[in-house]
Formats: C-alpha cells, sequence, structure tokens
C-alpha cells in the first residue's frame, strides 16, 4: 500500500478517535501518523509537513475541550455523590 494512502487512512483515524474522545487511540494513531511522515524521503515529506501539523493542532484542541468537558462531569457525578451520601446517612439517623 502506498505510503500516502497509508497517511490519509490514519489521519482518518485521528479524526475519527478525537471524534470518539477516545485518547489512548489518538495518541496511538498520532503516533503511527507521525512515524509514516518521517518514513516518507525528504522530498515527499515537506508536502505533509504543514497538514500534519494543523491535524495535530486540531486534534489538541478537540481533545483538551474533551478533557475539560469530562473534568466537569466528573465533578457533578462526584458532588451528586456526595450529596446522595450525606442525604441517605443523615435520613438513617
Amino acid at each position: 500500500m502506498p505510503k500516502t494512502t497509508q497517511l490519509e487512512e490514519e489521519e482518518q483515524a485521528l479524526r475519527r478517535a478525537v471524534g470518539r474522545r477516545d485518547f489512548a487511540a489518538a495518541e496511538a494513531s498520532a503516533v503511527r501518523y507521525r512515524r509514516l511522515i518521517d518514513g516518507l524521503p525528504p522530498a515527499e515529506r515537506m508536502p505533509h509537513l504543514a497538514g500534519a501539523c494543523e491535524l495535530f493542532a486540531w486534534a489538541g484542541r478537540n481533545l483538551k475541550v474533551a478533557r475539560a468537558r469530562l473534568a466537569g462531569d466528573l465533578r457533578r457525578t462526584q458532588t451528586a455523590a456526595r450529596y446522595i451520601e450525606s442525604s441517605v446517612f443523615s435520613s438513617q439517623c
């Protein structure tokens, strides 16, 4: 399979992982994508570098937003759990 096709497939895999908020899969895909670019001859690598930078910046922004949302969800869940816990224990007394 030509490397360009592999690059396109890995780019899509990275986008899907980011869309799923699958941090581990996104990281693994980013590593594979970088290795594919690094494996290209210098003359072929240059045209892909700008796209790779944009893709990594996009993925980073989206994953940071997802992480912030998950942190907020976790805080709300922990707050609700403490409230429920305190309600259960206070009603037993």
